[in-house]
C-alpha cells in the first residue's frame, strides 16, 4: 500500500529536535537550516502518504492502471494522476529548502547565495507535470510566478533578502497543497461510505444477519434469568411459610408435653400423636420443596448456561464483523484528522519560512516546534490509517 521510508522520518524527526536544541544555546551567524529542511522532507512523505491513502480507498483493493484506449480511466486512476501535481508542489518545497540549507551551512549570506536559491526558485517551474488535467489555472499561473520571482531573487544582495523575494512564490507552492485537501476529503469519505454501504448495509448474511442471533440469543437469556429470578423467589417463600407453620407446630407440641408431665395437660395420648404427626408433616412438605427448589435450580441453571453458550457462539459469529466495522468507523475519523493536520502542517510551514529572512537578518534561529509537532502527528495518523484500513478490508471466518 503505502511505501514511505519510516526510518528516513524518525532520522528527520531526531535531526530537527537537535537543531532546536542547538538553537536555543548556540550562537551562529546564520541560523541552522536543517530542521527546516528535514521538516519539509517529512512533510513531502506525508503528502505523498494522503494520495496513496486516498488511491487505495479508491481501488477499495483492486489494481490501479492506465485505461486502455477510449475506455473511461477510473477514479482511482483519476486521483492518482491529478495528485501528480500536489506530489510537484511538496517535492518543489523539499528542493527548496534543501538547497536553502545547503547555503546556510555553507555560511553564505551573500549575492551569490540569492544567485543561486533564485536558479532552485526558476528551475521549480520547468518541473510542472504536463499534460490535461494538470495544468489548471492555478499551477499556470504559479508558474509564471516561480519564473518571476526566480529573477527577482536572484537580483537580492544577500540571502535574507533572496528568501524574503521568494516567499511570495513558495507561498504560492504551499497554497497548492491546501487548494484541494476539503475536495480530497470529501471523495475519500464519500468512497468509504459507498464501500461501507455495499459491505454492510445491503448484506444480508453478515453484520445484520449475525447482530440478530446475537440479540435473539441475548433476550431468551434474559427471559431465562427472569423466570429463574421468579420461580426461585415463590419456591423460598413458600419453604419458609412452611418453616413458620413447623416451627409453630413443634413449640405447641413441646408445649403440651411440658403440661402433660407436669399433670396439667388435658390432651389424650391420641390427640398428642396427631399434633406429633402435623408437625412431622409440615417438616416433610417443608423438605420436600426444598428439594424441588433444588431440582428446579439445577434445571434452570443448565438451561441458563445453554443459552449462555447460545449467546457466546453468537457474539464469536458477530464480533468479526462488528470489529471490522469499528475499524472502517476508526479509519473515516483518522483520515479527517489526518486531513486536518496536514492542513495545519502547510500553514506551520509557511509561518516557518515567513520568519527564516528576519531570522537571518537578526542572527537567530527560527521557531521551528509547531512545524516539527504537525508534521510528526501526520505520519502517525498514517499509521493508525494503515492499520484500521487492513483491519477493514479484512475477510471474516465463516
Amino acid at each position: 500500500m503505502v511505501s514511505i521510508s519510516r526510518t528516513k522520518f524518525l532520522t528527520c524527526v531526531f535531526t530537527i529536535w537537535a537543531g532546536v536544541i542547538c538553537g536555543a544555546g548556540c550562537s551562529t551567524t546564520l541560523p541552522d537550516m536543517k530542521p527546516f529542511a528535514d521538516s519539509t522532507a517529512s512533510l513531502h512523505m506525508g503528502m505523498s502518504d494522503v494520495g496513496e491513502l486516498t488511491v487505495a480507498r479508491l481501488a477499495d483493493g483492486k489494481k490501479v492502471q492506465a485505461p486502455s484506449p477510449g475506455a473511461t480511466p477510473s477514479e482511482a486512476y483519476r486521483f492518482q494522476q491529478l495528485w501528480k501535481t500536489r506530489t510537484f508542489a511538496s517535492q518543489s518545497m523539499m528542493s527548496y529548502a534543501d538547497s536553502l540549507a545547503a547555503l546556510v551551512d555553507a555560511g553564505n549570506n551573500s549575492a551569490q547565495a540569492a544567485d543561486q536559491l533564485g536558479e532552485t526558485v526558476s528551475g521549480i517551474a520547468s518541473l510542472i507535470p504536463g499534460g490535461v488535467g494538470y495544468l489548471t489555472p492555478s499551477v499556470v499561473e504559479l508558474g509564471t510566478k516561480l519564473v518571476e520571482t526566480g529573477i527577482k531573487v536572484k537580483a537580492a544582495t544577500s540571502l535574507a533578502k533572496a528568501v524574503e523575494a521568494a516567499d511570495p512564490a513558495v507561498q504560492g507552492l504551499a497554497d497548492l497543497l491546501l487548494e484541494d485537501l476539503a475536495d480530497v476529503e470529501e471523495l475519500y469519505v464519500s468512497t468509504h461510505e459507498a464501500i461501507e454501504g455495499e459491505r454492510y448495509l445491503l448484506s444480508s448474511t453478515d453484520y445484520f444477519k449475525s447482530h440478530r442471533v446475537l440479540t435473539n440469543a441475548q433476550i431468551q437469556l434474559d427471559t431465562l434469568r427472569a423466570k429463574e429470578n421468579s420461580r426461585r423467589a415463590s419456591i423460598n417463600e413458600s419453604i419458609e411459610l412452611l418453616r413458620e407453620q413447623e416451627s409453630f407446630q413443634r413449640q405447641a407440641l413441646a408445649k403440651t408435653q411440658a403440661e402433660i408431665r407436669d399433670g396439667e395437660g388435658q390432651l389424650t395420648e391420641d390427640e398428642l400423636d396427631a399434633l406429633r404427626s402435623r408437625a412431622n408433616d409440615h417438616a416433610e412438605s417443608m423438605h420436600q420443596a426444598a428439594a424441588m427448589a433444588s431440582e428446579y435450580e439445577d434445571r434452570i441453571n443448565d438451561e441458563v448456561m445453554a443459552a449462555i453458550q447460545i449467546v457466546n457462539s453468537a457474539n464469536a459469529d458477530f464480533a468479526p464483523h462488528w470489529e471490522r466495522r469499528q475499524a472502517h468507523k476508526a479509519e473515516r475519523d483518522y483520515f479527517h484528522k489526518l486531513i486536518n493536520s496536514t492542513r495545519e502542517s502547510v500553514n506551520a510551514w509557511k509561518s516557518a519560512h515567513a520568519d527564516i529572512a528576519r531570522a537571518i537578518e537578526e542572527g537567530r534561529q527560527p521557531n521551528w516546534r509547531a512545524l516539527l509537532g504537525e508534521v510528526k502527528e501526520i505520519h502517525e495518523l498514517v499509521e493508525a490509517i494503515e492499520q484500521e484500513m487492513k483491519a477493514a478490508d479484512s475477510t471474516p471466518p465463516e
